[in-house]
């Protein structure tokens, strides 16, 4: 038996967390939930998971500030920002070693509306 993948996912929408959740079910992944950004950093601190998945735009601290946090003392954990927020100014960003930027999938919105 393989041991999990532990994810933790930082995003305040909770209609894309359980569709994330169903999509990766609980066979292969260990996922943990952070609902803003603040909980997300504070989770990230006491246990380091194998991938952070970020949400941009978040209460407390949005997912740009939770990567310029991380990679000050992390810089081996995979990062995917997965948001409809997505912009091409970011594009600097992949200095930030091992970051991956997903558009949410137009389902998601229109479930939400």
């Amino acid at each position: 038996m393989r041991p999990k993948i532990n994810i933790l996912y930082a995003d305040d929408d909770a209609i894309a967390v359980e569709l994330l959740k169903r999509q990766v079910g609980t066979d292969d992944f260990c996922v943990k939930i952070a609902s803003d950004g603040q909980k997300a950093w504070e989770l990230f601190q006491s246990h380091v998971p194998d991938i952070l998945l970020l949400d941009i735009k978040m209460p407390y601290l949005d997912g740009l500030d939770i990567i310029k946090l991380v990679r000050k003392i992390n810089q081996k954990t995979p990062i995917v920002v997965y948001s409809s927020h997505l912009n091409t100014s970011w594009k600097p960003l992949t200095w930030v070693r091992m970051i991956v930027f997903v558009k949410k999938s137009s389902l998601i919105c229109s479930l939400r509306s």
